[in-house]
């Protein structure tokens, strides 16, 4: 649902029927799945409607072909993916029960090109076998479209909404997003695989500041903030015992508000991500300064791979090597990785090396980095000689 600039042209909402409660509705029966989802789509839609002041003609309703429905809200142009997470945390604030949102990223980088999928509508539902389409709720039952051309006539009515009108109502959530969508700074390459360390719990909170400091926090009853639950969660789950750590620190911190279920849904999410280091730790001034001179300079060098609590405190469980040597250049070459080498060098020597450093031999490659980048990750991956492009032209007055 995000392009390449972090934006999308429109949101989703999915309410399902629980997989649990299959066997008790036949969903596949019109009548029988709108009774079961009736109160919870009106809820939704009460909610779009009234505090979050989304005009009906900006709503789309469809029958997805399976479990549930979805309910898609369009805007006249593009609006920020931090924004729209932010008006699903808006919706969401005022529901009794869980939706499921898209887009559930704020933002793309390059370790995250893609967002979750979801359907589109109008299309045929390969594990149900059954066709999605849109409906109205004009009267007290759904009205749905089954004709191909009437369902793009309905379509092509909508109006949408435009989103500084829903960025005006939802600014007060900003700040809040789910923990899951803070940028993340590994502290190692984007190929490995989360790190497990030897340990317990309390260890790191002895010895550790920021968790230390979080779980105190807890203790004395004071509520999370979101980046504080997510890098809480994102450190204690490669601890032994840390899930359960977890569930009983964010029991304490959010007392009334703790749901078990959620926690887990949550915890699920982060788990493939690497843990925070240091640095991202302290510049989003969730731990109070470096523990050590030694870790400072560790996270700061830009050509080392910095720290996180569980590597400083705990030892590291033994890991087989993911690299595969055998295909080292194709690993190495791609755009990507040679841009991030450039930034990393040009960081190190504009502050390491003043001799070395030469703005405008820097500046040059930079304005056409992306184009540089692919030359040489060609170059690289071929094992051709990199070619020469010449030296820039030079005025002189």
């Amino acid at each position: 649902m995000l392009n390449r600039e972090s934006c999308c042209n429109f949101v989703c909402i999915d309410i399902d029927i629980p997989k649990a409660a299959i066997k008790e509705v036949d969903f596949k029966n019109p009548d029988a799945k709108y009774s079961y989802l009736k109160n919870k789509l009106n809820a939704v839609l009460e909610a779009l409607s009234g505090p979050l002041k989304v005009p009906p003609e900006a709503i789309l309703l469809e029958e997805t072909g399976g479990r549930g429905y979805h309910i898609w809200v369009f805007f006249t142009e593009e609006m920020q993916g931090q924004t729209a997470v932010a008006f699903g945390e808006a919706i969401k604030k005022q529901l009794a029960f869980e939706v499921e949102f898209f887009p559930k990223q704020g933002r793309l980088s390059s370790r995250r090109k893609f967002g979750n999928l979801i359907k589109l509508p109008l299309g045929l539902h390969r594990k149900h076998n059954s066709w999605s389409c849109f409906f109205s709720l004009l009267t007290e039952e759904p009205r749905f479209i089954i004709d191909k051309e009437e369902n793009i006539a309905f379509l092509r009515s909508l109006v949408p909404v435009d989103p500084k009108a829903i960025e005006k109502v939802v600014k007060p959530f900003a700040e809040e997003l789910s923990i899951h969508e803070e940028a993340i700074v590994f502290v190692g390459g984007s190929d490995q695989e989360r790190p497990q360390f030897e340990g317990s719990p309390n260890q790191l909170v002895s010895q550790c500041a920021v968790i230390h400091k979080l779980r105190m926090k807890a203790e004395s009853g004071d509520r999370f903030s979101r980046t504080e639950a997510f890098y809480f969660a994102n450190i204690m789950i490669s601890v032994p015992g840390g899930i359960d750590f977890i569930h009983d620190t964010m029991r304490l911190s959010f007392k009334s508000d703790y749901n078990q279920v959620r926690t887990d849904d949550e915890i699920e999410k982060i788990t493939p991500l690497y843990p925070p280091s240091c640095l991202t730790l302290v510049s989003k001034h969730i731990c109070p300064c470096y523990c050590k001179e030694g870790v400072r300079k560790r996270n700061e060098d830009p050509l080392v791979f910095g720290t996180s609590p569980c590597s400083v405190w705990l030892r590291r469980r033994p890991t087989l090597p993911v690299v595969d040597t055998a295909n080292l250049l194709e690993r190495i070459g791609t755009s990507e990785n040679l841009k991030r080498a450039y930034f990393q060098a040009k960081y190190y020597h504009k502050n390491e090396d003043a001799l070395f450093f030469d703005s405008f031999d820097f500046e040059h490659f930079e304005n056409r980095i992306d184009a540089n980048c692919k030359l040489l990750a060609k170059a690289l991956v071929e094992k051709i000689e990199i070619p020469f492009a010449g030296y820039p032209e030079i005025f002189i007055l």
